[in-house]
């Protein structure tokens, strides 16, 4: 009797909660959405990543967004910074450049600090790796993250957890694709 209860109110929650949501929102939801799913298939379809999950902290407005990408193969340090810095990039230009979407932004331009974006390098057979191989590489609050587990501790402290600001990130990527 209790989980029926349960289950009846959970419907009831779900049905009264659509019935609050403007078409206003609706549209909103929709604009972000389609948004998202470009953004994924051109970063899919240009880096050959795959999408591991995404989501949007919203109410009535965006305010954070996070993707999260797996990538076969090793990756070093220099190059997941440059999938985070470029990829980053191409998501907030994105963002910021669809005037539909723009009314919608709490936070106007939407910064690096508005984006988390995390790529986890797996060996060739999607198995997790370990240090001294990075097993991701994070973006969050505006800082750059690169961690490697400990094989004999995978679920201890990272052996190595190294961190940069975005801006210092830019600075190395710029410069290391003037050197090319």
């Amino acid at each position: 009797m209790k989980h029926n209860l349960l289950i009846l109110f959970a419907v009831s929650f779900i049905f009264v909660s659509h019935l609050c949501i403007s078409e206003d929102e609706l549209e909103y939801i929709a604009l972000a959405q389609d948004m998202n799913n470009r953004f994924v298939n051109e970063v899919q379809n240009k880096y050959g990543l795959l999408l591991y999950g995404s989501g949007v902290k919203m109410l009535y407005h965006t305010k954070d967004s996070i993707v999260n990408f797996s990538h076969h193969g090793v990756l070093s340090r220099n190059e997941l910074r440059r999938l985070l810095i470029e990829i980053s990039m191409k998501y907030i230009n994105e963002i910021n450049n669809n005037v539909e979407l723009i009314p919608y932004l709490d936070n106007s331009p939407f910064l690096p600090e508005n984006l988390t974006l995390n790529i986890y390098p797996t060996s060739q057979e999607g198995k997790q790796l370990f240090y001294p191989d990075y097993c991701a590489g994070e973006m969050y609050k505006g800082n750059l993250y690169f961690v490697a587990e400990d094989e004999l501790n995978p679920f201890g402290p990272a052996k190595v957890d190294e961190k940069e600001s975005y801006d210092q990130a830019c600075q190395i990527v710029f410069h290391q694709s003037k050197i090319k």
